[in-house]
């Protein structure tokens, strides 16, 4: 995301909170396997895309 959105800064983490998901794996191989979707917009792009969509949402 630094690089799509050209952000300088650095991350910071805090301490984790009670409830706080420490950790997501997303794996799209069951929907494959099951259903037969596989995905049509790479990660990259569909990132791409939703930075480029809020900039523009909130230049209205």
């Amino acid at each position: 995301l630094k690089q799509i959105t050209g952000y300088a800064g650095e991350a910071r983490y805090g301490s984790a909170k009670a409830g706080d998901i420490l950790r997501i794996y997303l794996d799209a191989s069951k929907a494959k396997r099951e259903l037969g979707w596989e995905p049509t917009v790479s990660l990259n792009r569909g990132l791409m895309e939703t930075v480029e969509f809020v900039r523009q949402a909130r230049a209205k």
